[in-house]
């Protein structure tokens, strides 16, 4: 991959990540004219996110996430995950892009709710979500990792999310690459 694939995907990265902090209440709205249907009562959440992020020995990585949650109780929530993770990878002179597939799951909590207009309704959600998942498939990076990451959310649906977190790659035998760790960005859309 060149240099120009990588610029771009930084700066796209980048646009995503003030695009959704700036929306996140941006459309803030009035509960008592919104209905709600059966579909905005299910406890069942789904979400699309883009993370980006790096660690201090050369190392980056992007990844596509798809997750489902499941409210089980009134802070708490179960979290299935499937990230399509690309590691840059430096190593002398030369750059390598490694791809893999894995798959993975944790628990939620919502820590504390706020509202973000006058009328004091709790729209907004500080979340903590720890996962842990392995590779699947055929990868010359395999690994187990561990997350931990906070989340801004919106309590209701079809809204933007931003989290901070940090994750450590823990590499298996069969891998090419040792074990790794660093912090990410991502921003993504939970409906």
């Amino acid at each position: 991959m060149n240099r120009n694939f990588i610029s771009r995907s930084f700066n796209c990265l980048l646009a995503l990540i003030v695009g959704g902090s700036l929306s996140l209440t941006a459309h803030a709205q009035d509960p008592n004219t919104t209905t709600q249907t059966p579909w905005d009562k299910l406890p069942l959440h789904f979400g699309i996110n883009v993370t980006g992020g790096r660690d201090f020995d050369d190392f980056q990585s992007f990844s596509f996430n798809l997750s489902a949650e499941y409210d089980f109780a009134k802070r708490f929530f179960l979290i299935a995950k499937y990230d399509d993770t690309y590691g840059l990878f430096k190593d002398g002179n030369s750059r390598t892009w490694l791809q893999n597939h894995a798959l993975g799951g944790g628990l939620g909590a919502h820590l504390f709710s706020f509202s973000p207009n006058a009328q004091n309704i709790k729209e907004e959600s500080l979340d903590l979500c720890l996962t842990a998942g392995s590779v699947v498939g055929k990868s010359d990076w395999r690994f187990v990792y561990y997350d931990g990451a906070l989340r801004l959310t919106s309590l209701r649906r079809n809204r933007a999310t931003l989290s901070a977190g940090y994750r450590y790659y823990d590499a298996t035998g069969s891998s090419l690459v040792g074990n790794l760790s660093h912090v990410y960005v991502s921003i993504g859309w939970r409906f």
